[in-house]
C-alpha cells in the first residue's frame, strides 16, 4: 500500500454512509430501478416482444442454406461464368454474413471476389492478343 502523506495525494472525496431512516415498520427497499441502466433493453415496465421460436428456425433455415448456396456458386464461379456467378455467390455470402452465418458468408464472399479478380485479371489475355 501507499501511503498518501508521503506522496501528497488527497482523495477526491470522502465517502459519507448516511444511516437510513426506519420507517416504523421496518421495510426493505429495493433500489434495483435506480441502480440499473436506462438502456437495459425494455422501456419501463414494458415486457419484451417476444419471437415465436418456428419464425426464428425458419430465419436461421434460411440464412444456414443461402449461405452454402451462396459457397456453392462462389466456388463454381471460379470456373464458368465468372462474372455472373461471382456476383450472385458474393450477394448470397452478404445476406448469410449479416443474418448470423459469419464463416460459410465469409467464404462466399472471399471466393466470389477472387473469382471476380481472377476474371479480370485473366480476360486481358485472352481477348487482346
Amino acid at each position: 500500500m501507499t501511503d498518501p502523506e508521503k506522496y501528497d495525494v488527497k482523495p477526491v472525496r470522502e465517502r459519507i454512509d448516511y444511516p437510513r431512516k426506519e420507517h416504523g415498520l421496518r421495510q426493505r427497499e429495493e433500489y434495483a430501478a435506480e441502480l440499473t441502466s436506462p438502456h437495459s433493453g425494455t422501456k419501463g415496465y414494458e415486457e419484451p416482444v417476444k419471437r415465436k421460436e418456428e419464425d426464428t428456425k425458419t430465419e436461421s433455415l434460411t440464412s444456414y442454406r443461402m449461405g452454402y448456396l451462396g459457397l456453392a456458386i462462389s466456388f463454381i464461379s471460379l470456373f464458368v461464368w465468372s462474372f455472373v456467378l461471382g456476383t450472385i455467390g458474393i450477394v448470397l455470402g452478404y445476406y448469410a454474413f449479416k443474418e448470423g452465418r459469419r464463416t460459410v458468408g465469409g467464404w462466399a464472399v472471399g471466393i466470389g471476389i477472387a473469382a471476380l479478380l481472377s476474371y479480370s485479371f485473366l480476360v486481358m489475355f485472352t481477348y487482346y492478343k
